[in-house]
């Protein structure tokens, strides 16, 4: 079993917790939206914002995942739209 709490704080770091869960399509996406996000965000404040608050969904995201992963239930979509195991 994997602790959920790890996991959304390894998250919080650019999807790490996907990594840790074993999801690395979905580590791949957070990583890239991450790295592109963070790049536009030095250019602009709105942008910025907004990619802090997609941090915390990464976070809160990879604790619903691992709680699904523990309870063996289906993983939920990323962004509630992308089935990215």
């Amino acid at each position: 079993m994997k602790n959920p709490i790890t996991a959304a704080i390894l998250s919080f770091f650019s999807g790490i917790g996907n990594l840790y869960l074993g999801l690395y399509t979905r580590f791949a996406i957070t990583v890239i939206l991450g790295i592109v996000l963070g790049y536009i965000g030095t250019f602009n404040a709105n942008v910025a914002g907004f990619t802090f608050v997609m941090y915390i969904y990464f976070a809160y995201d990879s604790y619903l995942v691992t709680n699904a992963l523990n309870n063996d239930q289906d993983i939920p979509k990323l962004f509630a739209l992308i089935p990215a195991y």
